[in-house]
């Protein structure tokens, strides 16, 4: 949740990548702490590692993988979260919201084109759904991230925002 183009990529499973973490509601500054998952990369390939600022993220990548789909552009800055496996969340606390404003949530995301099975991303705010996206599929041609935009209205001022994924 932020009011800049930040994005990123998280991944899943199967394989699946979000792309930006942004909720805007004016100019003030971001509410989300490490959009672009610009903090902390482990260089030790495959990248898995904690995330900063975000609890249960399976690593972070950069464009040569493995959990990235080589190809694919990385929507901003140079790496791209991952998540892998289904039933699996990956969430941050977040302050300074007004209640009863709106904000949205918006990202790009992907599915990692290997391993069979389906995978499933939804968007949640103090663990109630506010969007699913059914089967996520690997970026065609041209190899582009998807974008979602998920609208919430705050009932407080902090809040858990969430991705989560489930399927096979």
């Amino acid at each position: 949740i932020m009011n800049t183009t930040h994005s990123s990529a998280l991944r899943s499973g199967k394989g699946f990548i979000l792309g930006s973490i942004l909720a805007a509601a004016s100019l003030e500054a971001g509410l989300v702490q490490n959009p672009s998952f610009e903090l902390n990369y482990n260089e030790t390939w495959p990248h898995y590692g904690a995330i900063d600022g975000w609890t249960g993220g399976s690593g972070v990548n950069d464009a040569t993988g493995p959990f990235h789909n080589n190809g694919t552009a990385i929507t901003d800055r140079s790496r791209a979260a991952f998540i892998q496996g289904p039933d699996k969340v990956m969430s941050q606390d977040v302050s300074g919201l007004v209640p009863g404003k709106t904000y949205w949530v918006q990202f790009f995301y992907d599915a990692r084109s290997c391993c069979g099975g389906t995978i499933n991303l939804a968007t949640r705010l103090n663990a109630t759904e506010l969007d699913n996206i059914v089967n996520v599929k690997p970026a065609a041609s041209p190899a582009v991230y998807q974008f979602r935009n998920v609208a919430f209205k705050a009932d407080a001022e902090t809040a858990t925002l969430g991705l989560a994924t489930t399927g096979s």
